[in-house]
């Protein structure tokens, strides 16, 4: 089922939606086998990624072409988003790069909160926003925990921490760090 369509500058089009549903099981939660595709201007599928969405009660869906944002070797960047506005469900992002040939999957991220119990934040920066080595992507995490009793007015816990990747043009590859 197609969800989203976006065309990029040279008339490319990005196409994503879910191939299957899987069910959760003793060992794991419920998910969607989804997939992306790229046709070119005559409309031939010319590459095909496949995915893990994890989807579960979000109230849309959005769809981003991003430029390189600063990766050597890269045309664009593909984002799809499941995107929630409740208590307790996540807003998920899914990143693709697209080189001309092939779509490489880019790191994830995931907001969630529930009013005055928790939150966690992912902010996903390109060396376009970071300005520092312009092989790294960073990947920041914040996670607070309400540590007062009284839900009026919550006391936040927070832990940070962050995962650089480094793009060498071809590979992605993780680096992990903690604050």
């Amino acid at each position: 089922m197609a969800l989203n369509s976006i065309q990029n500058e040279d008339g490319e089009q990005f196409i994503y939606g879910f191939k299957k549903f899987k069910p959760s099981t003793e060992y794991a939660a419920a998910y969607y086998e989804a997939q992306i595709k790229v046709f070119n201007k005559e409309k031939n599928c010319i590459a095909r990624a496949d995915y893990q969405a994890d989807v579960n009660d979000q109230l849309g869906t959005e769809t981003k072409i991003l430029p390189a944002m600063g990766l050597k070797n890269i045309k664009n960047i593909h984002r799809s988003a499941f995107l929630s506005e409740s208590c307790g469900v996540s807003t998920q992002y899914y990143y693709f790069a697209w080189n001309g040939h092939e779509l490489i999957h880019f790191p994830n991220k995931m907001t969630v909160s529930d009013a005055g119990v928790f939150y966690h934040d992912e902010t996903i920066l390109f060396p376009s926003e970071h300005l520092g080595d312009q092989n790294m992507i960073i990947k920041r995490i914040i996670e607070g925990e309400n540590t007062s009793e009284d839900m009026e007015d919550p006391k936040y816990k927070e832990t940070k921490s962050q995962i650089n990747y480094i793009w060498d043009g071809t590979t992605l590859s993780e680096i992990m760090e903690m604050r």
